[in-house]
């Protein structure tokens, strides 16, 4: 899973539910993803949810 499908995934969990994805969620959801590539995709989704949220990224 790249950075940008963990980016997604948190997405597309936020857009569905309203809440943040755990990281344990994250973890069952994304596999044998590495763990480099969550950590980045994190930090994207955070970026965006802090615009979605009116701050500054």
């Amino acid at each position: 899973m790249t950075k940008r499908e963990v980016f997604e995934t948190l997405k597309t969990h936020f857009e569905r539910t309203g809440k943040l994805m755990t990281s344990e969620e994250l973890i069952l959801a994304s596999g044998q993803a590495d763990p480099k590539n969550l950590i980045a995709g994190r930090r994207l989704f955070n970026k965006y949810i802090d615009l979605q949220r009116g701050g500054a990224a």
